[in-house]
C-alpha cells in the first residue's frame, strides 16, 4: 500500500494514508493519518484498527476510498492476501499428516482472530459500498466468487507491480561469479534459489526432500536459501538428508538482487500464494521460475518459455523432476528462457500497473 500511495502521489493525486504505522518518505502530495489501536490481545488489535479507521475516514470527504487488509469501508477494495476463508482450508495443505492439519485448524477455531477475520471479510464482500475489487490473480478471483457469490462484474484481475529498472538482470555473471565464490562453489554448479519469509507455507519442506532426490543423479545442483521461518528445523532436515555441503541457508538479507541474479532458477513450491512478489522479482532479474499451481504467479508462467509449473507442490518427485528438466537445459536454452523471464516481467512494470490501476479508477470515478 505504501507503493501504491506513492505511486498516486506520482500522478498528481492528493492522498491520505490511514494506517496504524507508516514508513512513507516525506512527499507534500501523502498526509498520514495514525489510526488508533489496542496493541495486545490480536483480537483487540484487529477490531480497533477496523472500528477506528472507519471512524477517521468518515470524517472526511474524498473522492476515492482504496483500502486492503482487515478493513470495511471503501470504495475499491485489493485483495492482496487473497480471500482469507480460502487461506484457512488451503494452507492446511503444508502439514503432511491429518493430526497436524487437525490440530492447526483446531487451534484457528479457538482464536477470537480468526472468527474477527471471518467476519470483518464477510462484511467486505457483502457491502453494496464497495464498487469494484481488484484481485492480484485469477485463482484469487475464482475464490471470491465461490465463497461471497461477488458479482463477477465488480471483480478486475490486475497482477502486482514491479520495479523494472531496480530489479533488472544486468550484471547476471558478475553476480554469479560473487555469489559461487562467497559459498565456495564451483563454475559447472546450477544453482536454484527459494526465497520467502514462511518457510513452511511456502513449500520449503518438500522442496528438500525433492532435492534429496534430484542430488542423487546431479551433484552439480546446488540450493540457496534466503529468508525465515523456522530455518534451524530446515537445516537440521538437510542435515538428515546429508545435503549440508549442496543447500546452504543464508538467513534474511536486505537486498536479495545479488542472489536472484546468480541463480540459474528460482523454486517456489507454495502451498498458497496469491501472486508472489519474490517470483516477479526473480523473473525481472532474467531468472526463470518453477513455481506452484496454487500460487497466482503460474498464470503468467509458460512451461519451457520463461519457467515451470508444479501442480502438486506436496510431490517431491514431481518437484524433482522439474528441476532435473531445468538442470537439463542447454546452454543456450536456458539463455533463452532467462530472457523470457525478463520480457514476462517487463509486462508488469509499476508504470503499467497503475496505468492500469487508473483505468478502473475512472471507471468508478470519472471526475
Amino acid at each position: 500500500m505504501r507503493n501504491l500511495a506513492a505511486l498516486f502521489a506520482e500522478q498528481g493525486f492528493n492522498v491520505s494514508v490511514y494506517a496504524a504505522k507508516c514508513d512513507i518518505v516525506n512527499n507534500p502530495k501523502i498526509v498520514f493519518h495514525k489510526i488508533k489501536v489496542i496493541p495486545f490481545p490480536s483480537v483487540l488489535k484487529i477490531l480497533s484498527f477496523a472500528v477506528n479507521s472507519k471512524k477517521e475516514i468518515q470524517k472526511e470527504k474524498f473522492d476515492l476510498i482504496f483500502a486492503t487488509g482487515n478493513v470495511y469501508y471503501q470504495d475499491i477494495y485489493r485483495l492482496s492476501g487473497g480471500v482469507y476463508s480460502k487461506y484457512v482450508w488451503i494452507s492446511l495443505l503444508k502439514y503432511r499428516t491429518f493430526f497436524g492439519k487437525f490440530l492447526r485448524y483446531t487451534r484457528r477455531l479457538l482464536s477470537p482472530s480468526h472468527w474477527l477475520k471471518l467476519y470483518i471479510e464477510k462484511r467486505i464482500f457483502t457491502n453494496d459500498k464497495t464498487k469494484l475489487f481488484l484481485c492480484p490473480s485469477k485463482i484469487v478471483a475464482n475464490n471470491l466468487t465461490e465463497t461471497y457469490k461477488v458479482d463477477p462484474s465488480k471483480i478486475k484481475i490486475i497482477i502486482n507491480g514491479i520495479d523494472v529498472e531496480k530489479f533488472n538482470s544486468a550484471g547476471k555473471d558478475i553476480a554469479r561469479k560473487s555469489i559461487l565464490h562467497k559459498f565456495s562453489f564451483s563454475d559447472s554448479d546450477f544453482i536454484f534459489l527459494f526465497v520467502s519469509s514462511n518457510h513452511f507455507l511456502k513449500g520449503l519442506e518438500p522442496l528438500l526432500d525433492a532435492f534429496y532426490l534430484l542430488n542423487k543423479e546431479q551433484k552439480n545442483a546446488k540450493m540457496l536459501v534466503v529468508g525465515r521461518g523456522r530455518e534451524n528445523y530446515f537445516k537440521k532436515k538437510s542435515q538428515n538428508l546429508q545435503l549440508s555441503d549442496f543447500v546452504k541457508f543464508v538467513g534474511w538479507q536486505d537486498d536479495i538482487r545479488e542472489f536472484y541474479k546468480a541463480a540459474d532458477f528460482f523454486v517456489y513450491p507454495s502451498f498458497y500464494d496469491p501472486f508472489p512478489n519474490v517470483a516477479l522479482e526473480s523473473l525481472a532479474c532474467g531468472t526463470p521460475i518453477i513455481v506452484s499451481s496454487l500460487t497466482g504467479a503460474s498464470e503468467i508462467i509458460s512451461d519451457g518459455k520463461n519457467g515451470f509449473v508444479i501442480k502438486n507442490p506436496r510431490d517431491a518427485i514431481e518437484i524433482s523432476d522439474k528441476m532435473k528438466k531445468a538442470n537439463s537445459l542447454r546452454k543456450e536454452e536456458l539463455m533463452e528462457m532467462s530472457v523470457g523471464a525478463r520480457k514476462t516481467a517487463e509486462n508488469f512494470s509499476n508504470e503499467k500497473h497503475i496505468k492500469k490501476i487508473m483505468e478502473f479508477v475512472g471507471a468508478i470515478c470519472p471526475s
